[in-house]
């Protein structure tokens, strides 16, 4: 059995020997091949839209950025960094700031800021990529503004000053960065602001009191005017009272006078204005005998 193996190991050398050329040679294209298909693959690289690419030619930097799209590079020579432009989001949740009479501020505040496409090489050159820049000098930057421009106003009215706080730190901001001619802040928002417990729980107290005194004169008012209602009401009932008895009083006194009048008429009438005067009695006697005067005439 060793010897049939050794035969056959033996027989096996003298192949290899006989034919090590062939197989160095098979060696060598299977690994270039392998070689040349990875270096095809690798010659070619594609830019996402809203990004740019950053070459490094033997790690040296070559700051100019490609623009989106399908690119070739010498392979192991050059390597290729992407960076997203797009707009992003610096958020602080529960940044703390002081008022100016000395009231703990809580609040979140978001900025909004991008990249100038054009210079990203100089981001990646001096702060290695946006992270460097937005964790260390953009940061800083937003929570000292932020805490500037609180202790300028006095805790209650923090509250109602939130939109021209966020615009004085967006104004702000921009004006601190300038020489940062890379970046651009857009938009810069203050949201969600709180205080200490102690301090909500004192406001909280005072919307109660106040509510409570907003109602307290509410209902003196709605008081008031019911009462003067009533009074109105009042005053209509005796003026119509009032009216009645002067109405029925009349009404008595005229029948009181045809009650005791003898059916007479005044003898003489007077005018003081005119100065006139009549005579009733003749007027009412000369009427009647008139007519029978006439009456006796036509008899005769």
């Amino acid at each position: 059995m060793a010897t049939s193996q050794k035969q056959e190991y033996e027989s096996f050398g003298d192949w290899a020997a006989a034919n090590l050329k062939k197989v160095v040679l098979l060696v060598l294209l299977v690994v270039g091949g392998i070689f040349a298909l990875t270096a095809v693959f690798k010659s070619f690289y594609t830019v996402p839209a809203g990004n740019r690419g950053l070459v490094f030619n033997w790690g040296a930097l070559d700051k100019t950025p490609i623009e989106p799209g399908l690119h070739m590079k010498v392979p192991y020579k050059q390597h290729v960094e992407l960076f997203n432009v797009q707009m992003r989001e610096s958020r602080f949740e529960k940044l703390g700031a002081a008022s100016s009479d000395a009231q703990q501020v809580i609040s979140d505040i978001a900025v909004n800021f991008e990249i100038i496409p054009s210079m990203i090489g100089d981001v990646r050159e001096t702060y290695g990529g946006w992270e460097g820049f937005a964790g260390g000098i953009l940061h800083n930057a937003i929570q000292q503004t932020y805490k500037d421009i609180t202790a300028q106003y006095k805790a209650n009215a923090i509250l109602a000053n939130r939109e021209k706080i966020s615009q004085q730190l967006h104004e702000q901001l921009v004006e601190k960065l300038k020489d940062f001619r890379f970046v651009n802040i857009v938009m810069t928002t203050v949201n969600n602001i709180d205080f200490s417990p102690e301090y909500a729980k004192a406001i909280e107290e005072k919307q109660v009191a106040e509510q409570e005194a907003q109602k307290a004169v509410y209902q003196a008012q709605q008081a008031k005017n019911m009462a003067e209602a009533q009074i109105n009401e009042a005053r209509g009932r005796a003026e119509a009272a009032k009216l009645l008895r002067i109405q029925t009083d009349k009404t008595v006194l005229a029948r009181m006078w045809i009650d005791k009048w003898d059916g007479s008429l005044p003898q003489v009438l007077t005018g003081s204005n005119q100065g006139m005067m009549l005579n009733l009695q003749n007027l009412g006697t000369k009427t009647a005998p008139a007519k029978k005067d006439e009456k006796s005439k036509d008899d005769e």
